[in-house]
């Protein structure tokens, strides 16, 4: 009798639900109320993390800071898609795999660092307007990067000075901070308005049209 692969099934722990599959988990869903930054974890009952599924983390709007740990080898569509907070990710070195659309609508997303080579990308990761101020960081002397990763500017890890790779936030030291951006997760351009407004009207509007903008460029 030949025996086959033992067969997934679906398990909670903490803010995570998680499937499990010849021991290795892959993270479902992240409760969409986790709020704040996030370093993911490595390990869930007994089991190596290895993979974000397509959606885990999508629409957790109060996510500020994802830090993915060095087990997991593949992230999948729309993995964080619409985090309207999240302004940074850092992505372990062992990472093959990043999903069509994976880190697509999260408006504030400008910095993501790696900590290895470039993975393969599906269509779309930094898709929509709002992700077309991210920049890629890589450490320094890596090879297979080039100017641009996923449509959007790469630069390497440098402490100035020195060849010594360097980057913020993951365990080396710091590269000069980028000039504050004011982040306004709805759209901006009932701004323009001429005059002011009643307060109930404005409202109304900005709502509406941050709706209307957020359906057409993300399918929503």
């Amino acid at each position: 009798m030949t025996l086959g692969a033992r067969p997934s099934y679906a398990l909670t722990n903490g803010c995570y639900t998680y499937t499990v599959a010849d021991n290795n988990v892959t993270i479902t869903k992240l409760d969409s109320s986790y709020s704040g930054a996030l370093s993911i974890a490595n390990a869930l009952g007994g089991c190596p993390v290895t993979g974000i599924g397509d959606w885990a983390v999508s629409d957790c709007t109060n996510l500020t800071d994802v830090t993915v740990p060095d087990s997991v080898t593949d992230i999948g569509n729309s993995a964080f898609r619409s985090c309207d907070r999240l302004s940074k990710v850092t992505i372990p070195g062992g990472i093959a795999n990043i999903g069509s659309r994976a880190f697509s609508c999260c408006d504030c997303l400008t910095e993501v660092y790696f900590k290895g080579a470039p993975p393969k990308t599906g269509d779309g990761v930094f898709e929509s307007s709002h992700t077309s101020h991210v920049t890629v960081y890589y450490p320094a002397g890596t090879p297979g990067w080039e100017a641009r990763f996923a449509d959007r500017p790469a630069a390497p890890w440098q402490t100035p000075g020195s060849t010594e790779t360097s980057a913020v936030r993951v365990g080396l030291a710091d590269r000069p901070a980028a000039p504050p951006r004011i982040c306004h997760p709805w759209s901006r351009w009932w701004l323009v308005l001429p005059v002011p407004v009643p307060f109930g009207c404005w409202w109304y509007f900005r709502k509406s049209s941050r709706r209307y903008q957020r359906r057409r460029e993300c399918g929503r």
